[in-house]
């Protein structure tokens, strides 16, 4: 197994299938160590307990959205948070470099393809590992 490909990964997502969309996207890649949350609340939980290297979460969520979940992420863990990357329907600009500013690593727009995902995924977390 590939290093990188050892890396735990936390999906969030209040969509449960667009949570077995992505997760069966890293399992194609060769991500093994996935777990997934339903909101931002139950990540933060979860990445207090656990190490995360990387976390990809929704945009759009309820109770606790995308940016409201970084912001606490942040918070709670502070330079010990995990890189996190947004996966969003929302191409705008203004989302873009609001998710820059948070401290995200990568916004991924979601597209119609279950491939077109799969190869953005490949392209942020396998790009960084190398």
């Amino acid at each position: 197994m590939n290093p990188e490909f050892s890396d735990t990964i936390l999906v969030v997502d209040d969509v449960t299938s667009m949570r077995q969309v992505i997760r069966t996207c890293l399992k194609q890649i060769g991500y093994q160590n996935v777990d997934e949350a339903c909101d931002g609340a139950e990540a933060l939980a979860m990445a207090k307990e656990k190490s995360y290297q990387w976390i990809l979460s929704d945009w759009h969520m309820t109770p606790v959205n995308g940016p409201q979940f970084m912001e606490q992420l942040i918070n709670a863990l502070g330079e010990n948070a995990p890189k996190v990357v947004f996966i969003t329907m929302d191409g705008d600009w203004n989302v873009m470099n609001f998710a820059k500013d948070l401290g995200a690593y990568r916004l991924i727009v979601k597209p119609l393809r279950p491939s077109a995902l799969k190869a953005s995924i490949e392209n942020v977390l396998l790009k960084t590992a190398a």
